[in-house]
């Protein structure tokens, strides 16, 4: 299993859809979701475009 490279509070740039999007770590899946069980993913608040996005696999993460 992957290591989890990033916890709870930490200012990330990710890839969502063809778009550079940034926010902070709310939540960590570090043993993954009922959809895909074992992939590392975050849910990742963006503060400026009050948005929380959702299960963010960790290999979207820059």
């Amino acid at each position: 299993m992957a290591e989890v490279l990033y916890k709870v509070g930490d200012a990330v740039t990710f890839e969502y859809y063809g778009t550079t999007k940034s926010g902070k770590v709310f939540i960590v899946d570090a043993h993954g979701t009922f959809e895909r069980p074992g992939v590392i993913s975050y849910d990742i608040l963006s503060e400026e475009e009050d948005a929380l996005y959702k299960h963010v696999p960790q290999t979207w993460v820059i």
